[in-house]
């Protein structure tokens, strides 16, 4: 970070310090996903403004995209700008986890999750209410076959034993998809179905 972008970073409120947190949480992010998860219950036009400032200011970037049919918002990061072809994977990843953070008490989450020689759309290690805690792999397929991002986790029980013989159960695999009929299933790990709508949250976490 540059001098002169540190000195506005450290001034910043901690409300503007939580969005670029967010940020380097998830990587991309919208107004309405940031806004979802630190600016509930209050006038878009809040984040709106929190967003342009650190935009103005070179903490945070950001570009215009078309994230679906007749729809398009700039797209806030802070790195590498994204690439158009990914840019609706990678948003629909982060609805997902702003989806989840808007519910329960996430402790640890993590996109392009590398366990072993699997990478994951999304890693989220969250608290039930509970207060188990409870891990979850995502996997978003928007197209091919579901099969494509399911199959990597056929040898799931050996590869956690190898790396991460810490976590005392498997993981749940939640995959997003707008693809139809969905009921593969892994032998050693609980598979679970959503639509991009993502309706159906609670009961797929809980």
């Amino acid at each position: 970070m540059a001098k002169k972008n540190k000195v506005v970073f450290d001034s910043l409120v901690t409300r503007d310090k939580n969005i670029i947190e967010l940020i380097e949480k998830v990587g991309v992010i919208t107004r309405e996903q940031v806004q979802r998860v630190l600016f509930k219950n209050v006038h878009q036009n809040i984040p709106m403004r929190r967003l342009s400032y650190l935009s103005e200011n070179k903490l945070i970037k950001r570009a215009y995209y078309q994230i679906e049919e007749h729809k398009n918002v700039y797209v806030y990061y802070l790195g590498k700008k994204p690439s158009k072809r990914n840019i609706r994977h990678e948003i629909t990843v982060t609805e997902f986890i702003t989806n989840v953070m808007a519910i329960t008490d996430v402790l640890e989450v993590n996109t392009h999750y590398v366990l072993g020689d699997v990478i994951a759309d999304g890693y989220i290690k969250y608290r039930d209410s509970d207060g188990k805690i409870r891990r979850l792999l995502l996997e978003v397929q928007l197209s091919n076959k579901v099969g494509d991002c399911i199959n990597k986790y056929n040898d799931i029980k050996r590869i956690i034993l190898d790396n991460r013989p810490d976590w005392q159960t498997i993981p749940r695999l939640i995959v997003i998809t707008d693809l139809e009929h969905n009921n593969e299933q892994l032998k050693h790990m609980k598979v679970r179905y959503d639509t991009t709508d993502m309706e159906n949250l609670r009961e797929l976490l809980f």
